[in-house]
């Protein structure tokens, strides 16, 4: 898979979790758990980018976007815990649909 194709899957993902990180703060109700959620979201993304940016290596794209995917996958699992607005668990949910096309087709 090429580098841009990556970095076009991953802009989506990336979108995605945007969505949802500005429908919890205009929720006002962000449990502390989405925040640590989405602040290792948000971590991992700007290592992804950095990674795209400095190098092609086809496994350290498979790893990051390993990573990328278990952090999401947090994101899942608390907004299944937690009472989230519609519209986070959706984008947390289209976020991670992405990510798993994403890695299946770089594995």
């Amino acid at each position: 898979m090429k580098p841009s194709q990556v970095r076009e899957q991953f802009s989506q993902a990336e979108r995605s979790l945007g969505h949802a990180a500005l429908a919890c703060e205009s929720t006002g109700r962000i449990p502390p758990s989405m925040r640590r959620r989405l602040a290792d979201w948000q971590r991992e993304c700007q290592a992804m980018r950095d990674a795209l940016d400095t190098d092609h290596d086809p496994e350290r794209m498979r790893e990051r976007v390993d990573a990328l995917e278990r952090a999401v996958q947090r994101l899942v699992e608390a907004c299944r815990r937690r009472d989230v607005d519609d519209q986070v668990e959706i984008a947390v949910e289209h976020a991670h649909a992405v990510l798993a096309d994403l890695r299946d087709k770089l594995h």
